[in-house]
């Protein structure tokens, strides 16, 4: 595998980025959208599933020489988005978006395929990285 040596810089940049994170919520997305960089965060429907709740980043890791990607990836806190009872409303999810404090859009993805959240017991877990390259 080749490697990638990120340089002090590229930490000192994933630090400043990890602490504006910390104030981010994460949302997943109901509407059948591809989400690319210009995608506007008023594009993407917020899920309304019986039970679901946006969700706060609150804190994220130290910035890792990721061995699998390159570069430099944060890792933010596992989230489940789990369906409530009394069940009465269902979703097709078809992704997530990570909004900042002000409500603009900083990342968002796709799942591979789309997430039917149709019952009780039924869930979308998530863990985001966000990965740096040079």
């Amino acid at each position: 595998m080749a490697g990638l040596v990120p340089t002090s810089g590229d930490f000192a940049n994933a630090a400043a980025i990890a602490t504006m994170l910390a104030e981010c919520t994460i949302d997943l997305f109901q509407n059948n959208i591809n989400v690319v960089k210009t995608t506007p965060a008023a594009s993407l429907e917020v899920a309304t599933f019986t039970g679901y709740a946006q969700q706060a980043v609150a804190t994220v890791g130290p910035p890792i020489v990721d061995p699998v990607l390159g570069g430099v990836s944060l890792i933010l806190p596992s989230n489940v988005f789990a369906a409530g009872s009394p069940y009465t409303v269902g979703n097709t999810i078809y992704g997530w978006m990570l909004k900042n404090a002000g409500g603009a859009l900083i990342a968002a993805g796709n799942f591979p395929a789309p997430i039917n959240v149709g019952g009780l017991g039924q869930a979308v877990p998530l863990t985001v990285t966000l990965n740096f390259q040079d």
